[in-house]
């Protein structure tokens, strides 16, 4: 029998390859079933679940997709990419509070620069927004210009959070 550190230095590598070619080329039940192959060999994966749950929302499992975001997340509770990609499945699903929860978590363990952070905060304005608390919004819009002067993005997010207020306060 193989032992698990040969496996894991002869196989590991070419499964994730083969599943990363297989994610690449939109065949996202191939990538799953290889990422499944990773897992069951290696149950402690971070990015062999993490994938396997992107590719599960790619083909609109969500909540298969959400089971493999919760356990990469138990493997790794500072996995910012499972955060921000479990976020963005629950901002699909019109769960903004969830979404915005799982955003900042994915913000706390992001490591910073400047552009991705500049985005992290337009989306965090945008589940604000959604969530009709218009001077948070403006204040992430306005946070994500600090980082990115040039984002369009937060330049009209901040322009609509502007009106949620004014409209508001006209009431």
């Amino acid at each position: 029998m193989i032992s698990k550190f040969f496996k894991k230095i002869f196989l590991l590598p070419n499964l994730m390859r083969d599943a990363a070619t297989e994610f690449k080329k939109d065949n996202y039940q191939s990538a799953i079933d290889i990422y499944l192959k990773v897992i069951s060999i290696f149950p402690e994966h971070y990015y062999a679940h993490l994938w396997a749950g992107t590719a599960y929302s790619a083909i609109e499992q969500n909540e298969e997709a959400i089971s493999c975001y919760k356990q990469a997340l138990k493997i790794n509770s500072k996995g910012f990419d499972a955060y921000y990609n479990y976020s963005q499945l629950e901002m699909k699903q019109n769960r903004y509070k969830s979404s915005l929860d799982l955003l900042l978590l994915a913000i706390k363990f992001y490591p910073f620069k400047a552009e991705a952070h500049s985005n992290l905060y337009y989306r965090k304005g945008l589940l604000e927004y959604y969530l009709f608390d218009y001077q948070d919004a403006l204040e992430s819009f306005n946070k994500s210009l600090e980082y990115s002067p040039d984002n369009k993005n937060a330049l009209n997010g901040r322009a609509i959070a502007a009106e949620g207020i004014l409209s508001s306060n006209n009431f």
